[in-house]
């Protein structure tokens, strides 16, 4: 491993922000750099710490600052799970002209299979230095019901699939859901 000297010239690279897909490089930065390099583990710390240096620079003409996380730990399917959550969100603020998102309200349904716990600290993770990096992500757990097609009667979880009223067979009627229910914005008055 080898450092640089200090105050030497960075080497030239480029970064591309997962949500917004904007692109950073030493090359088109007109003030300070301070790159932060962490596991995903550690995305609610670095965001408090960012949070602590924008009381010094608020300016990001100034100082500006990439947070860089090592995802490789994150499973595929969350990873995207949490980018199509910022997706949308940073879409539905933009075609709005939201200047922040305070609160993001997800449906995750009991068998949809998403690990809630790996997912909250995937969102943290890519929500840093976003339009949602104060947003709070609210989990709505969404339990299993079933239900019969032919009558709309509901069979109860747990016991046999079949519906007690005309023996048809059930149909998971929710609990495997992933919705993103609520965006909480701020708009300016208009």
């Amino acid at each position: 491993m080898s450092f640089l000297a200090a105050g030497s010239p960075a080497p030239d690279f480029s970064l591309t922000a997962v949500v917004s897909k904007r692109s950073i490089s030493p090359s088109n930065i007109p003030g300070q750099l301070l790159l932060i390099f962490h596991g995903y583990q550690a995305a609610a710390l670095v965001g408090q710490t960012i949070r602590n240096i924008r009381h010094v620079y608020p300016d990001p003409r100034q100082l500006l600052i990439a947070s860089v996380a090592d995802m490789r730990i994150v499973p595929r399917l969350l990873r995207g799970m949490a980018e199509k959550i910022m997706r949308d969100a940073y879409h539905q603020a933009a075609a709005r002209g939201a200047t922040a998102v305070h609160r993001l309200r997800l449906q995750v349904g009991e068998m949809s299979g998403v690990e809630t716990d790996l997912l909250r600290s995937a969102y943290e993770t890519f929500s840093d230095r976003s339009i949602c990096a104060d947003a709070v992500l609210e989990i709505v757990p969404v339990p299993v019901r079933w239900g019969c097609p032919a009558c709309g009667t509901e069979v109860a979880a747990g016991n046999a699939l079949r519906c007690a009223g005309c023996g048809g067979p059930a149909r998971l009627t929710a609990g495997d859901e992933l919705v993103l229910e609520r965006i909480e914005m701020e708009v300016p008055d208009v």
